[in-house]
């Protein structure tokens, strides 16, 4: 279904345009897309991999609910960087195993376990919630 004219002219579609492709019954694909973006905010309407994502006031939301800023997507690659150095400094004193950590912990979310040096989770080792690591 296309929105009426007018909304469409809202989102910077010249009115003419929008009548037009009323007629036709059909617009082209990219604007259906970010339409579907710009009026619902459901980036799956738009892309099925993205199904459930949704953007909302300037954030980004995932299917479970975490909420990302545009700046703390803009800092991840620095922060895989920084988690990058931080394991091969680990390696090189021989406290870090390689590989990633099990994904139960990765699953769990950052707030939840942290991967320890030697093996396991702090919650395998019985750190509760809230128990935190502080790096160099």
């Amino acid at each position: 279904m296309i929105p009426h004219p007018l909304a469409l002219a809202a989102q910077g579609i010249p009115e003419r345009t929008a009548r037009r492709w009323q007629a036709a019954g059909r617009m082209p694909e990219p604007w259906r897309r970010y339409l579907a973006v710009a009026l619902h905010g459901d980036l799956g309407t738009a892309w099925p991999d993205w199904s459930g994502w949704k953007l909302d006031a300037g954030a980004l939301y995932s299917p479970d609910g975490w909420r990302f800023t545009r700046g703390e997507l803009c800092a991840l690659p620095f922060e895989y960087q920084r988690a990058a150095a931080l394991a091969e400094e680990l390696r090189a004193v021989g406290l870090a195993r390689a590989g990633p950590a099990p994904a139960a912990a990765a699953a769990a979310g950052p707030a939840a376990a942290c991967w320890l040096p030697g093996g396991g989770t702090s919650r395998e080792r019985g750190c509760g919630a809230g128990t935190s690591v502080v790096l160099p």
